[in-house]
């Protein structure tokens, strides 16, 4: 290669090396833009529609359309700032209550390739856990809850996903949260349950 050639190469390089730091130092802005955007849904029209997949919400409803008023909704996820948080409050007519209700308590999940396998919700009707009797698919200390409370004089359901957040970060009233997060008491940290990642640990609840 003549001296010439090697100059030209030299030039290229010299206008492309630029260009492509530029791409990248874009790409990773965008990606941290993308990442740390705090999403807020409130419109019950954009129920479940997450940025991310989150949980395949198998406690809440698949749709709204037999709750008879929705108190209340929201979707917050501030994404690596801080974790993401969903609330539907929902009111129903007596019957379509014990027909959720029983939805719930008979609903069954099997993991693929998972030995044990947990089937089924666990119950928390002494409210050991939760100030409302509350049925449970995952209840992992400082991680992960997902479940539903309920208000029978009320006909009234609370679905609540918490996953990853900080305390001061979460909205929903301490009615419907687990104790583990409005009390110091740290027995609550002593006790598992995750219907969708079952653990080979003593320290399961409800069984």
């Amino acid at each position: 290669m003549n001296i010439a050639k090697i100059k030209i190469l030299k030039k290229i390089g010299i206008i492309i090396f630029p260009i492509i730091v530029l791409i990248i130092i874009c790409l990773f802005i965008s990606v941290v833009i993308y990442t740390t955007k705090t999403v807020k849904i409130t419109d019950a029209n954009e129920y479940l529609k997450t940025v991310e997949y989150i949980s395949e919400f198998i406690v809440f409803p698949e749709t709204i359309k037999d709750i008879k008023n929705v108190k209340e909704y929201h979707y917050y996820d501030y994404q690596l700032l801080g974790g993401a948080e969903i609330i539907l409050i929902a009111e129903y007519d007596k019957e379509k209550f014990y027909e959720e209700i029983n939805r719930l308590e008979n609903l069954e999940y099997f993991p693929d390739n998972i030995i044990p396998r947990y089937t089924f919700l666990a119950e928390d009707y002494e409210g050991k856990f939760f100030n409302t009797p509350a049925l449970v698919a995952t209840y992992v200390p400082n991680e992960v809850y997902e479940y539903a409370c309920f208000d029978e004089t009320t006909f009234t359901i609370a679905y609540i996903y918490i996953g990853y957040m900080a305390i001061e970060k979460i909205t929903i009233s301490d009615e419907w949260l687990p104790k583990i997060l409005t009390d110091d008491n740290e027995i609550y940290d002593d006790y598992l349950f995750d219907i969708y990642i079952p653990r080979f640990d003593d320290r399961w609840f409800f069984e």
